[in-house]
């Protein structure tokens, strides 16, 4: 989804939040402050950013849903 000049993984306009799912590049020194001013930028939009990491979505895909879900205030139960 384009938002400025940004392209983010996801993003759930009602609620003004981005979620990005992270591979090991982001975890380069220059890719990290390249992420912290995208988020800054994001954030003056009133845009809240999510970030996991490739592996927590493998191997942690239920931890990484409650977690997007508790910040939308939501719970399985209401997404059924």
């Amino acid at each position: 989804h384009n938002i400025g000049n940004y392209i983010v993984d996801f993003y759930i306009a009602e609620a003004k939040l981005c979620i990005e799912i992270d591979g090991v590049q982001h975890a380069m020194i220059e890719n990290k402050k390249a992420d912290e001013i995208r988020d800054e930028m994001l954030s003056s939009w009133g845009i809240s950013v999510l970030r996991y990491s490739n592996k927590d979505v493998n191997k942690n895909f239920e931890s990484v849903v409650n977690d997007i879900l508790q910040h939308l205030d939501l719970s399985y139960q209401d997404i059924k």
